[in-house]
């Protein structure tokens, strides 16, 4: 990614990556016949790259960036979808972003996937219905659910377990026996291409499917959660611990300097891209027009000494979505540490 102080921003995919004629080099093949053979590199000319768009964004969170009709074989591990689509939604709602403002889009917790879940499950229940009077209290909750993935909300929780159960009888039906090792960033996109399309020889009835996979979904959170689904939050399931690596193993008295568990929001779909392993290790607004006037804010502080009064003093800033000034020509130092050679 590039931008200047004179309003030029571009982008381009860099490495070398081989020219493949016959694969895409996602699987391993046969290298003793010599036909899978590398023929050199694709040309850094070649690779997907833009400068100056007319829309004036360049959105990337690790989506593919390459087009369908690409000149060159190519494969990849690459993000789903949703978060590059919904950061470009809110940046294009309006012009003149302020550097303030852009914090909002870096904290959005909508998931378009988890919605989708939530549509297609009340929709499945509208068609078939259900006496479980569990599977009723969560259809309740999907009704007027409007897709934020907030800590404090019930219906976060049954999107994500109907997620698991649907992409385990997915990946079930395509290589039984074996679902449970399908993981691939890419499969909240492929449950919702075969929800949507329904292609014929996966489900007798895809609505029964989805419902059952409700019903188990619901089964699950149970154990964890208590049986009553209304009380169910996000927070909860989706709970971050940052440990200290040195401190936080002392035997009994190691916890204590550790951050948390606290509840968070987002999802791994969402803006705010935040599971219990991943999340924002800094966050950082740049305004090129005026350099300080740009943000940055990191997870829980400067020091990694647990009793300096920096090691945490930042965690509440970013727990909540707010950020300090990037200082550049104005420094206000407020403490000083010299390192001697």
């Amino acid at each position: 990614m590039y931008a200047d102080v004179d309003g030029n921003i571009g982008y381009h995919a860099a490495g070398k990556l081989p020219v493949r004629k016959t694969y895409n080099g996602d699987v391993p093949v046969d290298g003793s016949t010599g036909e899978f053979e590398w023929q050199g590199f694709i040309p850094f000319a070649d690779l997907p790259a833009t400068y100056n768009p007319p829309s004036g964004l360049i959105v990337t969170a690790n989506q593919n960036p390459f087009p369908a009709n690409y000149a060159y074989r190519v494969g990849g591990n690459f993000a789903s979808p949703y978060r590059v689509r919904q950061i470009r939604a809110i940046l294009s709602r309006r012009e003149g972003w302020k550097s303030d403002q852009m914090l909002a889009v870096q904290k959005d917790v909508y998931s378009a996937f988890d919605h989708f879940l939530a549509k297609q499950a009340v929709a499945a229940f509208d068609r078939c219905k259900s006496s479980n009077p569990q599977v009723v209290s969560a259809i309740e909750v999907f009704r007027n659910w409007d897709g934020q993935m907030d800590k404090d909300l019930t219906a976060p929780v049954l999107t994500d377990l109907l997620y698991h159960k649907l992409r385990l009888a997915l990946a079930e039906r395509a290589s039984p026996k074996k679902g449970e090792t399908y993981s691939i960033q890419m499969a909240p996109a492929v449950v919702e291409r075969i929800l949507t399309e329904r292609p014929a020889g996966w489900f007798t009835s895809y609505d029964e499917t989805i419902l059952k996979a409700l019903s188990d979904a619901i089964k699950a959170g149970a154990e964890q959660f208590g049986s009553n689904v209304q009380r169910w939050r996000w927070g909860v399931r989706n709970s971050v611990t940052i440990p200290n690596p040195v401190l936080g193993q002392i035997p009994l008295i190691g916890k204590y300097f550790n951050i948390g568990p606290v509840p968070m929001s987002g999802s791994g779909t969402t803006v705010k891209q935040t599971t219990r392993p991943l999340g924002p290790s800094m966050r950082m607004v740049v305004d090129l027009g005026n350099l300080d006037g740009s943000f940055q804010n990191i997870t829980i502080g400067e020091s990694g000494q647990a009793l300096s009064s920096h090691y945490s003093d930042e965690w509440q800033s970013y727990y909540v979505g707010n950020s300090f000034p990037m200082q550049f020509y104005r420094v206000d130092v407020k403490s000083e540490l010299v390192v001697n050679p």
